[in-house]
């Protein structure tokens, strides 16, 4: 538990680069989603605290990119996310996010600390 008595919560934010042109997460800006959470993050303080984002690999969805995904519990104690996330951790996520800009990152962060936003969710 966090110091504010929440679950951690570990964001991971595809950053892969495929070759030859293909789609990906990160020619679709992903890069740049990590440094504005964490900056928003920052901006709420304390009510954010148990919020960790952080890059990986594949998340699967490449043609939707940039994709995110979260997880509490067992996934979101590893501090270090594995190289690609299997179908096994998919299954297991607690939020999964498509398409991501930056301009829903407000939305976002609210949808973190348990706001009700109208984001693109992939079901």
């Amino acid at each position: 538990m966090s110091n504010n008595d929440q679950p951690c919560l570990r964001v991971f934010v595809c950053v892969t680069t495929r070759t030859r042109g293909r789609q990906c997460c990160a020619s679709s800006g992903s890069a740049e989603i990590i440094p504005a959470l964490r900056t928003e993050l920052a901006r709420r303080g304390r009510a954010a605290a148990h919020i960790d984002v952080r890059p990986c690999g594949c998340i699967h969805h490449c043609d939707e990119g940039p994709t995110l995904i979260g997880f509490t519990g067992e996934i979101a104690e590893n501090p270090r996310p594995p190289m690609e996330l299997s179908e096994q951790f998919l299954g297991r996520s607690d939020l999964n996010l498509t398409q991501v800009s930056l301009d829903q990152v407000r939305a976002i962060v609210d949808k973190l600390l348990g706001h009700n936003h109208d984001i693109h969710v992939r079901s």
